[in-house]
C-alpha cells in the first residue's frame, strides 16, 4: 500500500457522510465531515488494492485512514473517488 499526498490525491465522499460525522473507535472523538477532511491523511488504499484481498469490490471505492485529531489513532472509512474532469 502507498501513501499519497494530499494535495496530488483525488476528492473522496465517504459513504457514511449522511451520519454527518466520524467518531474516532479509541477516544470517542467526534468530527464533522468537514473536520475529518483535514485530519492528516495517513494512507489511502484504491480499489484495486482492496481487490486483492476482498472480493467483490466495487470500482470507484476507496479506504481513507486519516489520523485521530485527539488521540494521534489512525480512523479508516470507505468512500468514493470522485472523478475530475481533466482542464
Amino acid at each position: 500500500m502507498t501513501t499519497l499526498a494530499v494535495a496530488r490525491s483525488p476528492r473522496v465522499v465517504l459513504d457514511q457522510a449522511e451520519t454527518k460525522s466520524v467518531r474516532c473507535g479509541a477516544c470517542s472523538a467526534q468530527f464533522s465531515y468537514a473536520v475529518w477532511r483535514k485530519l492528516t491523511l495517513v494512507e489511502r488504499v484504491s480499489a484495486g488494492e482492496v481487490r486483492r484481498a476482498i472480493v467483490p469490490w466495487p470500482d470507484g471505492m476507496c479506504i481513507e485512514i486519516r489520523r485521530c485529531a485527539r488521540c494521534n489513532k489512525e480512523l479508516a472509512r470507505t468512500g468514493r473517488v470522485e472523478r475530475t474532469r481533466p482542464p
